[in-house]
């Protein structure tokens, strides 16, 4: 039915990385009273589709970037993305 929540969890293995990608696609429900709530999300290593810099951002100052060898992410990206 369309008030259920779906997600599913895997792996992308990228040539020349020493470990997988870690991918969690969500869908749920649509909200009106919670706006930033989407109905659709997909969150690669913790990090929002929609927190994700824009192709023109990359390399600038505005680009979203995360500490690579930390274990606890809660914080520690400048997109607001969340951990799943």
């Amino acid at each position: 039915t369309a008030d259920q929540v779906f997600q599913h969890h895997f792996a992308i293995r990228v040539p020349g990385l020493s470990a997988p990608l870690r991918a969690h696609l969500i869908t749920q429900p649509a909200n009106r009273d919670v706006p930033q709530i989407k109905p659709f999300d997909l969150r690669i290593n913790g990090l929002s589709y929609f927190s994700m810099c824009r192709i023109f951002q990359l390399g600038t100052p505005k680009m979203t970037s995360r500490p690579v060898g930390k274990k606890s992410g809660r914080g520690s990206n400048r997109g607001g993305g969340e951990d799943d």
